[in-house]
């Protein structure tokens, strides 16, 4: 996951080293409209396929909601054994209903609505991703002071309708509002506000504070991550242990009150939500925990090392900025900030605790990245930004002629490489999984009648309803259910469709299908067989397979397109090919 940096600075506060200005003043509604503009050029250009579940855990539920269960969507097991909240599809639901209601008004042809349909969701997650940044660049703020300027884009991931995504864009517009200044010791120079709560020290908050409010606003945000992902409780329990131990006590019990009362109206709009969706009362993260945790239905998707985050997770969230990072790190461990360090003890925490379970990725650990970006800031900016001075400044002097001269030449090269890699992610890498559904979606509004695929390839290697869109293309793809409900001893031994498949691939064509159709022929229905489809999609990894298997029947390539350079799954190597039916 390779981040677009953008420069960074910041205003230390009193007592520590004043860090100049790279970027001029701009007012919060100024930097807010340029990074939604910028996030929605981000999400538009977009080309490429990341996780599974940015579709199958938010866009494909969420189509069923809005054209109902006959519409085709791919409703995965998490969602049939009640484990996902249904509040993030929701969202997009609204999204879907609004553009599908607009194209009706508007009167727009097939094209133009599927369009719409595709972009819609993209745009709503932009806007997202650009609030993430800006409470990034506020929380900065709380930690460098006021006029400090902390805009870090990740570029790859961060408009893509992951729950992690918006997990993240809560939880730092919740730590922006968190009252840090109470896990102070007291002063008699403290302001309070009209309740008598503390308020923050510093300017960057405009007089009069409604401390209460903005408690409020915080654990209403917190409490919505923590049931969209139950481990962002992590990050919680993390922040509030020091306030609790420095509060006073009328900040202990306001805490704790509006803990209660914060998260029982999110846990009663969550239930309430669930209940419309799912048809039957449940309770979510309960049902994520247990089937995860207790069950270790997890692991059925891969286990990994316990230094996956630190040897490969935060290497790939940082890319070139890990040295600042680790450097941001260590200084802020040695004494920083009281904001930064909380933060730095809240990355380590989160990090340590997650390596404790088996399956890792690297999004798990996505929710982190903007306090990752708000201590690397200064390390990276007090370390570059001295050099590059031309007017004489106490940094700028510490600095030697040689070391000036080499972060002139090194500077442009970090930028450049993480744009290439932005780049690259973005628009080429598995951009054929993406681009094969654009052919396919535009071949069947050219047909102007039914249309079948079959996709044979790992499950979920592609989108699906979201970017198939049309009700009248019927299609079909191996299957990866996990073993939920068996024994330890089963589990050892199962196999999904999609296993089975690869483990002899020419013996389940010929034993699961009807006989290939011979060119000009209709495809033959047989009791218990799947009948061919009019396109076939696989990786050319299975091309010489399917060589074989349908050699002399009526399919043609018609389609080839371009996927990846490497991929770290053998059965997704190579070109994405359609072979079509052809009629005589």
């Amino acid at each position: 996951m390779s981040p677009l940096l953008q420069s960074a600075n910041g205003v230390a506060p009193k007592g520590r080293q004043r860090i100049n200005r790279a970027i001029g003043t701009l007012s919060s509604q100024n930097v807010l409209l340029f990074i939604v503009a910028l996030r929605i050029v981000n999400a538009l250009s977009m080309q490429t396929f990341f996780q599974p579940d940015e579709y199958f855990q938010s866009l494909e539920p969420a189509w069923q909601i809005v054209f109902g269960e006959e519409s085709g969507a791919w409703i995965t097991w998490e969602w049939k054994h009640r484990l996902r909240s249904s509040i993030h599809p929701a969202a997009f639901a609204a999204v879907y209903c609004i553009s599908s209601n607009l194209a009706s008004l508007l009167g727009l042809s097939t094209w133009a609505r599927a369009e719409l349909l595709l972009a819609a969701p993209k745009v709503a997650q932009a806007v997202i991703a650009a609030l993430g940044d800006y409470y990034t660049w506020k929380l900065g703020e709380r930690v460098y002071g006021q006029g400090s300027r902390t805009a870090w884009a990740t570029w790859f991931c961060a408009t893509r309708t992951l729950s992690n995504c918006l997990e993240t864009t809560l939880t730092v517009a919740a730590l922006n509002l968190w009252p840090w200044h109470w896990s102070l010791a007291a002063s008699k120079h403290d302001k309070r506000d009209d309740v008598g709560l503390r308020v923050p020290r510093t300017a960057y908050i405009a007089w009069p504070v409604d401390e209460l409010a903005r408690l409020r606003r915080a654990l209403l945000l917190a409490a919505l991550a923590c049931v969209l992902r139950p481990t962002n409780a992590l990050i919680w329990i993390c922040v509030s242990l020091p306030l609790l131990f420095h509060a006073s006590g009328k900040e202990r019990f306001v805490l704790f009150r509006e803990v209660i009362i914060c998260g029982s109206l999110i846990l009663a709009l969550s239930c309430l939500t669930d209940r419309l969706y799912y048809q039957t009362w449940t309770f979510t993260p309960f049902r994520f925990l247990y089937f995860n945790i207790v069950q270790s239905l997890s692991i059925f998707y891969g286990r990994n090392d316990w230094h996956y985050y630190v040897s490969q997770g935060f290497p790939l969230l940082l890319t070139t900025t890990l040295p600042f990072g680790l450097l941001g790190v260590w200084r802020t461990l040695s004494g920083g900030y009281f904001i930064s360090l909380q933060l730095a003890i809240t990355v380590l925490f989160v990090t340590l605790t997650l390596s404790l379970i088996s399956h890792k990725e690297v999004r798990f650990i996505y929710p982190v990245l903007p306090a990752l970006h708000i201590i690397a800031a200064e390390a990276l900016v007090t370390t570059i930004c001295p050099s590059l001075r031309t007017h004489p400044s106490p940094l700028h002097n510490r600095a030697t002629p040689s070391a000036r001269k080499l972060w002139k030449f090194i500077l442009p090269i970090l930028m450049a490489i993480n744009i290439l890699i932005a780049l690259y992610t973005s628009l080429i890498h598995q951009s054929g999984v993406t681009s094969v559904l654009t052919y396919l979606r535009k071949e069947h509004e050219s047909r102007n009648a039914n249309t079948t695929i079959g996709f044979l390839m790992p499950c979920h290697s592609t989108p699906w309803r979201s970017h198939l869109v049309h009700p009248t293309i019927h299609a079909w793809a191996l299957t990866c259910e996990p073993p939920v409900n068996l024994s330890p001893e089963a589990r050892e031994t199962y196999l999904d469709e999609a296993d089975i498949f690869y483990t002899d691939p020419s013996l389940f064509l010929r034993t699961h299908f009807a006989p290939p159709p011979l060119p000009g022929e209709k495809t033959q229905r047989l009791a218990g067989k799947r009948q061919w489809p009019d396109y076939i999609v696989f990786f050319e990894q299975l091309q010489s397979v399917m060589v074989g298997v349908l050699e002399g029947s009526g399919y043609v390539e018609c389609w080839r397109g371009f996927n990846t350079h490497w991929h770290d799954d053998w059965r997704r190597k190579g070109d994405v090919i359609v072979w079509c039916l052809k009629a005589s």
